[in-house]
């Protein structure tokens, strides 16, 4: 039987979200209770921290289980937004490691691609998430054609010469751009109605 090898993303994602998290939930929940108590529609915001508190605890469940696991004849992914996904070396046709630049680190981030035999993406390994030294044992475990690109690369230039590379926002970046707009507007439709609902209710 193949001993099957376990990578877990970083350590430190955690503590830093749930810092960044308190910095920007302490003072936003803060000024709204002070403005909206005790005359104010205080349940609707309430409301909105028990959402933002479900919506965290959920992060940090998907957070704590995700993990790749290799070994030479298959990978398996639980990803944050998906749940577990395993290919078998037959499904695999290469693997692709490039260096991507993004404009707070111009000197390259790590991201290793394991494609099908059709070029799409099986298993996307990000080095905001993983290691340098899991990619390499990846490609190595798996033992499939790597492309390794030397030079750093936008997305513009790996989508370029990777057209299946990426998702969807990433290959269509002005819808992308949209849809995030129109999340932003329909939350903002949603409070409205929260604070309208909440104004008509009667007072004790």
């Amino acid at each position: 039987m193949t001993d099957s090898i376990r990578l877990r993303p970083h350590s430190y994602l955690l503590p830093r979200g749930l810092a960044a998290l308190a910095v920007f939930f302490v003072p936003v929940f803060g000024a709204l209770y002070y403005i909206t108590s005790p005359l104010g529609p205080w349940p609707a915001v309430l409301c909105t921290q028990i959402v933002a508190t479900l919506i965290v605890g959920l992060a940090i469940v998907r957070y704590l289980r995700a993990f790749v696991l290799v070994d030479p004849t298959s990978i398996s992914e639980r990803a944050f937004f998906r749940n577990l996904t395993t290919f078998t070396k037959d499904e695999i046709g290469s693997a692709v490691l490039v260096n991507t630049s993004y404009a707070a680190q111009p000197e390259g981030v790590p991201q290793l691609f394991v494609r099908g035999h059709d070029g799409k993406i099986l298993v996307r390994m990000r080095g905001r998430f993983w290691t340098r030294t899991d990619m390499d044992l990846v490609a190595a475990t798996l033992d499939v054609p790597l492309i390794a690109k030397a030079e750093i690369m936008s997305t513009k230039e790996i989508l370029h010469e990777f057209p299946d590379l990426g998702y969807w926002y990433e290959r269509r970046p002005i819808l992308g751009v949209l849809v995030f707009l129109a999340a932003i507007v329909a939350t903002g439709v949603a409070g409205i109605v929260m604070h309208e609902i909440v104004g008509t209710l009667p007072r004790p």
